[in-house]
């Protein structure tokens, strides 16, 4: 098992609570061989949740770079943190690069998930309007990211495929996407 300092996980926990506040609800997803993968549950505002990791920090290795994740959600709350937290789990399973532009299939893993949204599949880039504090630092050499994570449909996929991040990025930008909004029509 890869090992790395364990006070990035107080690092990011602690950015999260600037940024969110106190986690109300914490979900442990348990893998053999590794961390355990916890899910913390923020509740900025009575209409909105936000699912946070912690201890993906422990694998840069695997996940090529240092991240933590987050993912808001306004609607479908049960689905969410489930879905993030076994996307999460798989990926560091199968080794498969997390970062901005990364996204996760999820219409054979939750099929009544996808039926209900018409999303097919979950993406990550770098979270609008954080600037600086999308950065965590432990110390002045080594520093990691915060991303978050959203629902796309399946032409949206499609079009990310396709086209690459940048425009997909530019595309979600014009049609200024709410990430948090899980029953958005897609933009294509």
């Amino acid at each position: 098992m890869e090992e790395k300092e364990l006070n990035w996980g107080l690092a990011y926990f602690d950015r999260f609570v600037k940024l969110f506040g106190n986690p109300i609800n914490q979900q442990i997803w348990d893998k053999e061989g590794y961390a355990s993968l916890q899910i913390l549950t923020f509740a900025p505002s009575s209409d909105l949740l936000i699912f946070a990791s912690i201890a993906l920090t422990l694998y840069p290795a695997r996940l090529g770079g240092t991240y933590e994740v987050f993912l808001a959600a306004a609607d479908r709350l049960r689905d969410a943190p489930n879905i993030l937290g076994r996307v999460l789990t798989i990926m560091l399973e199968k080794t498969i690069s997390l970062g901005p532009g990364a996204f996760y299939p999820i219409e054979k893993m939750f099929p009544d998930f996808s039926a209900a949204t018409g999303k097919t599949a979950l993406y990550f880039t770098d979270p609008a309007g954080l600037d600086e504090l999308a950065t965590v630092r432990i110390n002045e050499s080594e520093q990691g990211k915060i991303l978050v994570g959203m629902f796309i449909s399946a032409a949206e996929l499609a079009f990310l495929e396709e086209n690459g991040a940048t425009k997909f990025e530019e595309a979600l930008t014009r049609a200024r996407v709410d990430p948090a909004d899980m029953n958005r029509k897609s933009i294509f």
